[in-house]
This record gives structure tokens, C-alpha cells and sequence, in this order.
């Protein structure tokens, strides 16, 4: 076993050593030359990618120019109409002792979150009876 290691050893120490023979290189560089330009070539998928990514960058940009016209864009009887808030919010939401430009921001969300729970309970009141009276009308 160790001998045909050792012939094996040999054999690639040899084949190593000696260099190619090339009996006609250039007959050999024009049949490389031409497997090349006759290969083909393998960028089509990237080709396709490059296409999709032009197609949805020139989609996204579409989008945004139109998001930005939309958001831009003020309609003016909008602007011109003003909006008044009735009375009882008014008095729910600020008192007449504290100016609202003053408070700080704890107290501006405490006073917002006390009038949005006082008109929920609103609702839910109005609710309850409604559905009651609901209930009593259909009983009749």
C-alpha cells in the first residue's frame, strides 16, 4: 500500500514539473476567443431587474408627487369657512381662571382627556336611552 502511494506521490510530482506542451496556441486563443462571443451571456435577469427597479422608481415617484400635490393642494371654500366651537364644549374644556396658552402640558392633556370622558359619558347616557326608548316602542 505504501508503495503505490509513493508511485502516485511520484507520478503528481512529475506531472507537476513538466509544463504543457502547446502545439498551436494561436489556433487555441481563436477557439477560446470564439466559445467566449458565442457564450451566452447570463446578465438578462439583471437586465430585467434594472427594468423593474426603473418601472417602480419612476411608479414611487409618480406617487409621491401626487401624495404632495393632494396635500398641498387647499380647497378654499374650506379655508374660508370658520369654525366655531358651541358654547357648553367651551365651558367643559377651559375655565375662565386659567389662561390656556399658560398651562403646561400635563394640565392641557388633563383638562382634554376630563372633557373627552365627560362628553363620552354623554354619549353613553344618550345611547342608553335611546335604547330604552327603543325597547318601549317596540313593547307597545
Amino acid at each position: 500500500m505504501k508503495k503505490e502511494e509513493m508511485n502516485y506521490e511520484k507520478w503528481l510530482e512529475q506531472l507537476k514539473k513538466t509544463p504543457p506542451v502547446l502545439e498551436n496556441p494561436d489556433a487555441l486563443t481563436e477557439d477560446i476567443m470564439r466559445a467566449v462571443k458565442a457564450a451566452p451571456f447570463r446578465n438578462r435577469p439583471v437586465r430585467r431587474l434594472n427594468f423593474a427597479a426603473w418601472c417602480s422608481a419612476i411608479a414611487a415617484t409618480l406617487l409621491l408627487g401626487l401624495w404632495v400635490a393632494e396635500a398641498v393642494a387647499v380647497d378654499p371654500i374650506l379655508s374660508s369657512e370658520v369654525t366655531r366651537i358651541p358654547k357648553p364644549y367651551q365651558e367643559q374644556t377651559l375655565t375662565d381662571e386659567r389662561n390656556y396658552e399658560r398651562l403646561m402640558t400635563g394640565e392641557k392633556r388633563e383638562i382634554f382627556f376630563s372633557a373627552s370622558r365627560s362628553r363620552k359619558k354623554e354619549m353613553l347616557k344618550r345611547e342608553r336611552l335611546y335604547t330604552r326608548y327603543e325597547q318601549i316602542m317596540k313593547n307597545e
